[in-house]
């Protein structure tokens, strides 16, 4: 933070400015995002950095996690899985409810760099959350049926995040996982709850796997459409 080392004062000069506008008024280069999000900051109740900045057990990166052992990464139990996918799933559903994806799906380490989970059921799950928001995404920006105060249309910047492999690889991913799960149930006799934490996990597997090739098949079908129309 060496080049922001300089602050500049800009209290009296702001509040000036402000006396301009009238009640509700918003500058028209501000977007409905960053008003809300103005209104937010210093919020004990809102401003998620504050209480970072009080926790002295507070997390700063993910290379601080990983040497802290903060996070688990591999040798999950199916029960682990389970928890993990519901809670990722949960935050799905805030974000297309219209909460920022930054505090909703990237706010797990997980998500954020799926490139440390080095067990291959879960890495699969989070690479098709990854890929199945993207194209979420890509399909209500398109389709123009949300305003801002709605949806928030802004997603991470390329190098927030791990690098997301195309969708065939995910894919690939997903069915891999699929058929271990699969082939374990059919060559171990289980106990019951485990069995059922098992068929749990190859569920959740199932659900991702459809969920990502619908989208992937609605924008093929949608890129068709607007060839043929041109």
């Amino acid at each position: 933070m060496e080049e922001f080392s300089e602050w500049e004062d800009i209290t009296v000069e702001f509040m000036e400015k402000a006396r301009c506008l009238e009640i509700g008024e918003v500058v028209s280069c501000i977007s409905f995002y960053d008003a809300m999000t103005a209104l937010e900051m210093m919020e004990p109740k809102m401003d998620m950095g504050l209480h970072l900045i009080s926790n002295p057990d507070r997390i700063l990166s993910i290379e601080d996690a990983l040497n802290r052992n903060l996070v688990k990464i591999k040798e999950f139990a199916p029960k682990e899985v389970i928890g993990i996918f519901d809670e990722l799933l949960r935050r799905e559903v805030s974000w297309l409810s219209g909460q920022s994806i930054a505090q909703t799906i990237y706010s797990s380490l997980y998500m954020l760099r799926p490139s440390i989970v080095e067990d291959p059921i879960l890495l699969s799950l989070c690479l098709g959350l990854s890929k199945t928001s993207t194209l979420m995404h890509k399909i209500l920006l398109d389709s123009g049926v949300c305003s801002e105060e709605d949806f928030q249309f802004k997603l991470l910047n390329s190098d927030s995040h791990d690098y997301l492999p195309d969708d065939r690889e995910v894919v690939n991913l997903l069915e891999d996982s699929i058929a271990f799960v699969t082939s374990h149930l059919k060559a171990n006799k289980l106990e019951t709850e485990e069995l059922l934490s098992w068929r749990a996990v190859q569920h959740r597997l199932k659900f991702r796997l459809s969920l990502l090739q619908f989208f992937m098949q609605w924008t093929t079908c949608s890129v068709h459409n607007s060839s043929a129309s041109l």
